[in-house]
């Protein structure tokens, strides 16, 4: 069994059994470290396995880990403030958009009144 920590969920299968990672701690078949799929999900990050490592290293993981899901959650947040105020915008933009036709049509109303 090869102990890893898994930032998404990703799905292996040797042909005849499937796992799948949880996101967080989990334990996995030894066969799933010759797939290809599991190498590359190393390298990218997805995976961080904790064969050969220290205590001491998976900690800081585990701290590494933390820090980045709490910048995920901070720029989920700052997506959402940021959605919301070009919303805001966009109404503001709409209602002047409908002023200025008002006022173009009125202008329209003098300029005929006056012919």
């Amino acid at each position: 069994m090869i102990k890893c920590l898994a930032n998404k969920v990703i799905e292996f299968s040797n042909g005849t059994d499937k796992v799948r990672t949880a996101i967080g701690f989990c334990e996995l078949p030894s066969w799933v470290e010759k797939q290809n799929y599991f190498s590359l999900a190393v390298m990218d990050g997805s995976i961080k396995p904790f064969t050969g490592t220290s205590s001491a290293k998976q900690e800081d993981l585990i701290k590494e880990t933390e820090e980045i899901d709490k910048l995920k959650f901070q720029q989920t947040e700052l997506i959402e403030k940021m959605e919301l105020i070009k919303e805001t915008e966009l109404q503001k933009i709409e209602k002047l958009k409908a002023e200025i036709i008002q006022l173009e049509a009125q202008k329209k109303e003098v300029i005929l009144k006056k012919k």
